[in-house]
């Protein structure tokens, strides 16, 4: 896409993370070049980077995370899915053995995850 499809692009995005109760953050970490937006809660990633990268000319709408991992994303499902797989390969890892509470509802609409209420007791005697 061209430049302009890119940011508009970019402002959607950022607009359909605000409806379904990500908070954005205009100062991100990773980019200074194009607008960016930080997301929270990806695991031992922290904060994401929403903005757009340029492929030789060709741009398109990217999330940087950790470890300058780059992927390209169309719609909020994607970045779930990358929220997701952060999840995934640090959830045997303290601290991050539950899901942000960011993705947590996210996760399971997506049928991610499971919720379980799991009951236990207490004696006071």
């Amino acid at each position: 896409m061209n430049k302009q499809e890119a940011i508009l692009k970019l402002w959607q995005l950022a607009e359909e993370c605000i409806k379904n109760g990500v908070a954005i953050d205009h100062d991100s970490p990773y980019e200074k070049v194009f607008p960016s937006f930080g997301l929270g809660g990806f695991s031992k990633s922290g904060t994401a980077s929403l903005t757009i990268h340029n492929f030789h000319g060709y741009y398109e709408v990217v999330l940087k995370t950790r470890y300058d991992q780059t992927d390209i994303v169309e719609s909020f499902d994607d970045i779930c899915g990358i929220a997701f797989s952060w999840f995934l390969n640090y959830s045997t890892k303290p601290p991050f053995e539950e899901p942000s509470e960011i993705w947590a509802k996210h996760f399971i609409k997506n049928k991610y995850i499971q919720e379980q209420n799991i009951k236990t007791y207490k004696i006071l005697a």
